[in-house]
């Protein structure tokens, strides 16, 4: 995840702070959290089972984008920007300007989700959004590579 989000802003994507939600196929592990935010250590949490329950996962963009929901963006430096997701009120005060959270839907009918969020000035540009929804893409097939060589 370091890779890949270093990668993006090398290439002028300015990704401040990313997290991805996956699903595993199976087990008592409802899911893994992995956070990464520009110049901080990679943070990577799994998940069981009662937090579907939990408020902070009931109000979250994640929620919305785990059980079949389109994507999302909030263009945070626009002052009318809904504030219907409780982690915006985290990351505007942040200097957020923009939030984007994208399913990645596999071949068996999981989906993970993936945030995206900038600190600039103007937000994401629409070669932005294209560049994420594309890493989306690959992102999925990787997943799925992992997945079918994954012997444990």
């Amino acid at each position: 995840m370091d890779v890949l989000c270093s990668q993006l802003v090398l290439s002028g994507v300015p990704v401040w702070r990313s997290a991805w939600a996956l699903q595993p196929k199976a087990g008592n592990q409802f899911g893994r959290g992995v956070f990464w935010t520009e110049g901080k250590p990679v943070i990577d949490q799994e998940y069981d089972h009662d937090e579907l329950v939990r408020d902070r996962f009931q109000q979250s963009p994640f929620r919305v984008l785990l059980f079949g929901g389109e994507p999302i963006r909030r263009r945070l430096l626009d002052p009318d920007c809904p504030m219907d997701f409780p982690i915006l009120d985290d990351l505007r005060p942040a200097g957020a300007t923009d939030y984007v959270a994208l399913p990645v839907r596999l071949m068996d009918g999981r989906i993970h989700a993936t945030t995206w969020s900038t600190k600039d000035d103007f937000g994401f540009d629409n070669n932005h959004i294209a560049m994420l929804e594309a890493v989306n893409d690959q992102m999925a097939l990787l997943f799925e590579l992992w997945e079918a060589t994954d012997r444990s």
